[in-house]
């Protein structure tokens, strides 16, 4: 390419043209190089939301390190462009700082210049009106700060007399986060009026995970004693312990620095929650009852499972009455698999046995039971068909034989993942079932003969959705297993 000619950065751009567009960048025409810097931003977004055939790497961390490689020949002119992508949401702060930082220009008086003209210009709150103007404060005071830009300091200090906090309800949070840094960096210990006056609004306002940066700002600068912290502290556990409302880890990693000891045992179980220490809540016994009923009725599964360990047996009808406010077809899907198995392994301990056969699928299949759902599907048979016969079950043309199959394919499915070595014989047993069963299942679907039952047909595509290993082809087939099912139901539902 005759780089004296002015380069099509459409084109380049359509192309993912990584050769031509970092040339671009370099162009004598400012403009050009603004466009260029703009497509290779836009080239990065595009990746990130839809990766597909990425050029500029497969994960997240090596895309965004090779555009950052890219953009620090850029000029002065990607800082407008980059801010003006935070303004948009369009990238990250995070993002926006390490692309600013990879820059090999002077960009400290352009960021400069850039709060002055923005910032500082609007006599009501410094001009930070919104979450998006925060944003782009945020970036610029990170990066000033990590280049010790020590004039950012009297910027701060004049910002902190015009900005009124009660004005950030919304957005008081953001703004803490962004000044936290240079704030603690740069020790401006003038700003400690200001901050307390930001903590007692944050404690009128229940903004708590500000009142926690703010704490965290003011020990630092050592403008709170350790008593008044932890006061404030338990002002905040007693509210939250009352709407059972959670306590991040920053919040628990504080109260650890500060040497917290909870008041009685029920804010001790209610900290241990958080922390996710189940074995020392165990310990506890009943003692950790009135908690764990609290979370209990908010229909958290965890809850169940420690109620189980501690043996109360007065939680089993809240703990079917949430395994029943769902099909089986809803908690194969996606992400609810595992609790279903913690609610049945709680029921287990609690002495409670399944009626119910799809409740027996999931209770034999949590507790790794093969001869427990074997027997239970030796139940769906006729008397004359009894003992179950699995290869029998195999070669079976009767579409009720499909439930088993189902229940077979779930139970394998499940648990070929907990064995990860290749010659693991239970992993082994379980592909070999699996292959199998859906060889049958597959035979009965397409048969003219016969109609599956519909729930083992919505059962098994619901579990697809959440296994998408189920993809077994049959000889001289494109099309998975699966698809046949999903076509079988269309079929069916027409019929109907």
């Amino acid at each position: 390419m005759l780089w004296f000619l002015k380069p099509n950065i459409p084109k380049l751009k359509e192309k993912k043209d990584l050769q031509g567009l970092p040339k671009a960048i370099k162009h004598k025409d400012p403009k050009i190089r603004k466009e260029a810097i703009k497509a290779l931003l836009d080239i990065y977004i595009s990746e990130e939301k839809e990766n597909f055939e990425p050029v500029l790497g497969i994960s997240s961390w090596k895309r965004k390190k090779k555009l950052a490689d890219f953009l620090s020949n850029a000029g002065i002119e990607a800082v407008d462009v980059i801010l003006t992508y935070v303004e948009q949401g369009r990238i990250a702060p995070s993002e926006a700082i390490d692309f600013l930082l990879s820059l090999k220009v002077d960009i400290n008086e352009t960021l400069l210049k850039r709060i002055n003209e923005n910032v500082l210009s609007d006599s009501i709150g410094g001009g930070l009106k919104n979450e998006r103007d925060i944003k782009v404060f945020d970036v610029i005071v990170h990066v000033l700060t990590k280049k010790g830009e020590k004039r950012l300091v009297g910027i701060i200090m004049k910002l902190l007399q015009e900005i009124k906090p009660d004005l950030y309800e919304k957005d008081l949070t953001y703004l803490i986060w962004s000044l936290e840094k240079p704030l603690k960096v740069f020790e401006l210990k003038e700003a400690i009026p200001w901050l307390r006056e930001v903590l007692k609004i944050g404690i009128e306002k229940r903004n708590y995970e500000a009142v926690v940066r703010v704490i965290d700002i003011l020990i630092k600068l050592g403008g709170i004693e350790r008593s008044e912290a932890i006061q404030v502290h338990r002002i905040m556990l007693k509210e939250k312990m009352d709407l059972l409302e959670e306590v991040d880890y920053f919040t628990l990693k504080q109260l650890e620095e500060l040497g917290y000891e909870p008041e009685d045992v029920e804010e001790k179980v209610f900290m241990l929650w958080w922390r996710l220490k189940d074995e020392e809540i165990i310990q506890m016994g009943t003692a950790a009852l009135p908690v764990l009923w609290k979370f209990l009725k908010k229909e958290d599964v965890r809850a169940g499972k420690l109620i189980g360990e501690i043996g109360d047996k007065r939680a089993v009808p809240y703990l079917v009455e949430m395994l029943n406010k769902k099909s089986l077809e809803d908690w194969l899907r996606r992400g609810k698999l595992g609790e279903a198995f913690e609610i049945m392994r709680a029921l287990h301990k609690l002495g409670w046995r399944p009626e119910e056969h799809w409740h027996k699928v999931l209770y034999f299949t949590a507790l790794k039971d093969w001869n427990g759902l074997i027997y239970s599907c030796e139940e769906l048979l006729p008397d004359d068909r009894k003992p179950l016969s699995l290869e029998d079950i195999y070669k079976s043309s009767d579409p009720n034989d499909a439930l088993i199959l189902r229940d077979i394919i779930i139970y394998c499915e499940v648990h070929k993942y907990e064995h990860n070595e290749e010659n693991d014989p239970v992993r082994t047993f379980c592909y070999y079932e699996i292959e199998k069963a859906l060889a049958a299942l597959f035979n009965l679907a397409t048969s003219t003969k016969h109609k599956l039952p519909l729930k083992c047909l919505k059962t098994l595509t619901a579990f697809e959705s959440n296994t998408p290993d189920l993809n077994w082809r049959c000889a001289g087939e494109k099309e998975s297993y699966t698809f046949h099912f999903l076509a079988a139901i269309a079929a069916q539902s027409i019929k109907r």
